[in-house]
């Protein structure tokens, strides 16, 4: 809104006069102060990522919007410049207005933020406990502005940053855009707080049912133990002298009175052939229940491999059926098999390629009450483990992420960590595979597995798999853990291509 200046004479009066009258907006009356825009605008230290071209912009615009002048920015701007610029001003003579503050900055502190530099930024930022998830998303949003960071490492760094606690995170993945993935953030942190007052409920509940402990022995609560799929001995970690104690170093030790089923004529893993017939419109697999989110995922570092169990809602375990499978496969948990370096660590090659790591999903039938009783079975279809490989790759895999942040920390106790559908792992449900009869890949080897390897293999960043590589076991890097190529001995190995 203007107001229109009438001017005393007509004559004497020249154009730029009249002009500034005419134009002289009614809010210059009434300017806004420092304080008033304190927080518009960053502190500048100048030993940071945050640009001084994008520093000097925003000062810039808030003196339009409060109507300041030269003199106005001069002062707002040397009160912004702190620690290492604030130093290198003062031993600059002759910066008297705004125009010689910004170009002596912007000589002196403007370059290219690195890509890698913002990046570093990034991967450390964590959510607060001041902070909502939509305050932290646009905190890195800021971030990520000053360099050319995709959308897509945005969105995994901002879910990195989240805290394991606050689990659930697997629903976070999946946006295919920044706006989907912020409307993610919002559905994410009302659940979060619906979880968080269910929990408090309980325990109230809980504290109200549990009976004081006697002095006659002391009552004491059961603990809960994940039902974790070994496919090795359940020997601990640091007895190395127990007779069932076994490790990759030696495997001709694994063909002993202990472990004679690692000597059989069906063992796993083995070197997929180049002829084989592919099965052209078999039936399809089905993949139940594989975007379900788990109450809870544990990671479990047992000397071997890190295995991955769950605890699943009522109805919401996956389960795997169809293709060359008889009946439902019942899912049981997850592990992973890795090499010294990018060129081996999976347990199967394909044609003598061999790839960094190989993740097995292990299944059992459910005519058997448990695992442990499917194993017990000699049924040589007792189980279906899917083998997926990895590649190395400059992509990521969000889903990967979210376990190797864990996996450093995971020990033989096990640590609880955020929930992940195992869709997220980025599985592709309709890929061709390969299947043939084996066996447990590590002892006591029993004969008892419908192997289903994926032909795709995965992206992985190397970053990824030197976690695994610095996975420690009695303080020593476990850097492989893979077995060796065992003889086909006739088995017929098969590839289901398409499906009807």
């Amino acid at each position: 809104m203007y107001r229109r200046r009438r001017p005393t004479s007509g004559r004497g009066t020249s154009r730029g006069a009249r002009e500034r009258a005419i134009e002289e907006p009614v809010a210059s009356r009434a300017k806004l102060t420092f304080q008033d825009m304190e927080g518009a605008v960053p502190i500048f230290t100048g030993n940071d990522d945050y640009p001084v071209d994008k520093w000097v912009a925003q000062i810039e615009e808030v003196a339009h919007s409060a109507g300041w002048g030269s003199m106005e920015k001069l002062l707002f701007g040397k009160r912004l410049v702190k620690g290492v610029a604030e130093r290198f001003l003062r031993i600059q003579v002759g910066v008297y207005s705004w125009e010689k503050l910004k170009s002596t900055l912007l000589e002196e502190f403007a370059r290219k933020v690195s890509g890698a530099s913002v990046h570093r930024r990034l991967s450390k930022s964590q959510k607060t406990s001041e902070e909502s998830v939509n305050e932290y998303f646009y905190r890195m949003r800021e971030i990520a502005s000053v360099g050319s960071i995709e959308d897509r490492d945005l969105m995994e760094y901002v879910i990195d940053g989240i805290p394991g606690r606050s689990s659930m995170k697997g629903m976070l993945y999946g946006a295919r855009n920044l706006k989907e993935f912020r409307d993610k953030l919002s559905a994410f942190d009302g659940l979060v707080e619906k979880v968080k007052a269910e929990e408090a409920a309980a325990t109230v509940a809980t504290a109200k049912a549990v009976p004081a402990p006697s002095t006659g022995g002391g009552w004491r609560p059961k603990a809960r133990t994940p039902a974790l799929i070994d496919t090795g001995s359940e020997d601990n970690l640091a007895d190395e002298s127990s007779p069932t104690h076994w490790t990759y170093d030696d495997q001709s030790r694994w063909v002993s009175a202990i472990f004679p089923m690692c000597g059989g004529t069906r063992q796993s893993p083995i070197d997929i052939p180049a002829d084989v017939t592919p099965v052209i419109r078999a039936p399809c697999l089905f993949w139940s229940n594989y975007h379900s989110a788990q109450r809870y995922l544990t990671l479990e570092n047992n000397g071997h491999s890190i295995y991955a169990s769950s605890t699943w809602a009522q109805g919401g375990i996956p389960i795997l059926s169809g293709g060359i499978l008889t009946g439902n496969y019942i899912f049981a948990a997850l592990h992973w098999h890795w090499g010294r370096d990018n060129s081996d660590g999976s347990e199967h090659s394909f044609q003598s390629h061999k790839y960094p790591l190989e993740m097995h999903l292990v299944h059992y039938n459910s005519q058997y009450p448990s695992l442990s009783a499917a194993l017990a079975s000699n049924d040589p279809q007792a189980l279906a483990v899917v083998g997926v490989m990895f590649k190395a790759s400059i992509f990521s895999n969000p889903g990967m992420t979210v376990l190797t942040q864990a996996m450093r920390r995971a020990t033989s106790t096990g640590v609880q960590n955020s929930v992940l559908p195992l869709g997220h792992l980025g599985l592709n449900f309709k890929d061709g595979y390969y299947t043939y009869l084996g066996s447990l890949t590590s002892p006591p080897c029993n004969q008892v597995v419908r192997w289903i390897i994926l032909k795709k293999p995965l992206h992985i960043k190397s970053i990824q798999l030197n976690i695994f590589r610095s996975i420690l076991v009695n303080g020593r890097p476990l850097t492989f853990n893979y077995r060796n190529i065992q003889p086909l001995n006739g088995r017929q190995v098969q590839y289901y291509d398409q499906c009807l």
